[in-house]
């Protein structure tokens, strides 16, 4: 196999923009600390949600809503938690949640949005996360932010390549290829969490600090408290690191 060498590039002329693909309403949580981390440096954060949520639980009451209150609830902690990140721009694709399937169409409509927010930097699931959801954001990502770089279809806009995509660790653990120190940041990362009322039972809280203290173990840094966890997929492009 070929070596790649890393490409260099310069701060000064990157375009400081983060686009994260996500299956439901909460799912920025689990990457939130590396988002606080790279707002502080000057980035815009945006996002594109694929499902509306609609199957979602309200962990506070034992009854469950019906799909069409459980989505606008789900939408307006989203709304809510938006603000509290301080997200730019928000592409809401509504697809039905629990049954989020790769498509053409679908994939090609996340190019355009690519396209559009031209990210130097990508967030979204994992492929080998246990909710079918996930794994179905993670490859219709895979495949949006390759053939987003590729000479195609110019009427979803020029060609753009995304440098770095990370997939998050989601339910199941990963073997990671990235770790990110979010010590400074992981209490916004909680406080974010709380906003999903309807999904941040005790329990929920608890992993969330349990799974950032077991990264930040392996940070193997003396003030390294939390950190998270990433993959990378080699066969969309090289991840270019200054």
């Amino acid at each position: 196999m070929d070596k790649i060498t890393p490409l260099r590039y310069s701060t000064a002329t990157m375009n400081k923009s983060i686009l994260a693909v996500t299956a439901h309403a909460d799912d920025h949580v689990v990457f939130a600390g590396t988002i606080f981390k790279l707002l502080a440096r000057g980035y815009e954060y945006n996002e594109a949600i694929l499902t509306d949520s609609g199957e979602g639980v309200d962990q506070r009451s034992a009854g469950k809503a019906d799909r069409a209150g459980t989505a606008a609830m789900r939408s307006s902690e989203f709304d809510e938690a938006s603000a509290f990140i301080g997200t730019a721009q928000t592409f809401s694709l509504g697809q039905e949640d629990q049954n989020l399937q790769y498509s053409k169409e679908l994939m090609h409509e996340l190019v355009g949005i690519i396209r559009k927010v031209r990210p130097e930097i990508a967030l979204t699931m994992n492929l080998t996360d246990v909710h079918p959801d996930h794994q179905a954001a993670a490859h219709l990502a895979k495949e949006a932010f390759r053939w987003a770089a590729k000479s195609f279809r110019p009427e979803l806009g020029e060609p753009h390549r995304t440098n770095i995509v990370l997939f998050c660790e989601g339910t199941l653990p990963v073997m990671p290829h990235v770790l990110v120190d979010i010590t400074d940041t992981y209490q916004k990362k909680e406080d974010l969490f709380r906003i999903y009322a309807s999904q941040a039972a005790q329990r929920d809280i608890d992993l969330l600090k349990g799974t950032a203290a077991v990264r930040g173990y392996h940070l193997r840094k003396k003030e390294g408290l939390y950190a998270e966890a990433f993959t990378t997929e080699q066969n969309i492009l090289p991840i270019l690191f200054e």
